[in-house]
């Protein structure tokens, strides 16, 4: 791959917000990553819902036609893309932001459009997502961390984010950061600094493409009406040719997001 992906030489560890991000966003060069070393995905907010679920996450639910249980269904969806790719899965147990309260006992998201707001203080998540991080990092003997820039402003997109850039500095390890899909087609680029961009080529978008389509239940939220989500896939790049994006994030902004 040359370059910057020669740096570290060793294991690889993507830290996915959600069970989907890691693949839309960064899963060609996974794909690319594992044919040579290995390569971990860790997913953060993956763990079960509480007993009762707030308003947006039965709408959630209601719109990728899951019921039941709904995170399994996703973690074996996330099994499946993982398979694709390569990569080994390890599922976190800190629920979607959809299902989590705040501090004081109010949901995160009382409204669908909650998920982009500045996440509340929660010191004890902040540090919980760290330890996960931190801890996969050591179990993988990572000597490179990838995860997102956050782009679109998802609140569990910038915990991540911030938990990325936490761990890897504990363990001086260099991050790259991908810019998140499909939130990039519609938002404005967010990159620290220059752009490094993957292009696709036809054997790792092959392997993209069939990763998300293990995504079934996800396919009809995120490209409505019928949209064809293989073509916008294919030719994500955030404005650029069709790749995927990475930055190196600057040290201060895991504490400015």
């Amino acid at each position: 791959m040359g370059g910057f992906w020669e740096e570290g030489g060793g294991p690889v560890l993507a830290v996915s917000p959600h069970l989907d991000d890691a693949a839309l966003s960064a899963g060609a060069t996974l794909a690319r990553l594992a044919a040579d070393r290995p390569v971990t995905v860790l997913t953060l907010f993956a763990g079960d819902p509480g007993p009762e679920l707030s308003a947006v996450a039965g709408r959630h639910h209601a719109r990728c036609g899951l019921d039941g249980d709904a995170v399994s269904a996703r973690r074996a969806e996330d099994a499946g893309a993982m398979a694709v790719l390569g990569a080994q899965p390890v599922h976190g147990d800190v629920p979607d932001a959809v299902y989590r309260r705040r501090p004081g006992g109010g949901w995160v998201c009382e409204e669908d459009g909650d998920m982009f707001s500045v996440p509340p203080d929660d010191p004890g998540l902040d540090r919980r997502l760290a330890e996960l991080v931190l801890g996969a990092a050591e179990a993988t003997g990572a000597t490179l961390v990838l995860g997102p820039v956050g782009t679109g402003g998802h609140v569990d997109h910038v915990l991540t984010r911030r938990a990325v850039l936490r761990a890897a500095a504990a363990r001086g390890l260099p991050v790259l950061c991908w810019q998140d899909e499909p939130y990039a087609s519609w938002s404005k680029p967010d990159m620290d600094g220059p752009a490094l961009r993957v292009p696709f080529t036809p054997e790792t978008l092959a392997a993209k493409l069939g990763a998300v389509a293990c995504y079934r239940s996800q396919l009809g939220m995120l490209w409505p009406g019928g949209q064809d989500w293989r073509a916008a896939v294919s030719r994500a790049g955030a404005g650029g040719p069709p790749g995927e994006v990475f930055c190196r994030p600057h040290a201060a902004s895991s504490s400015t997001r």
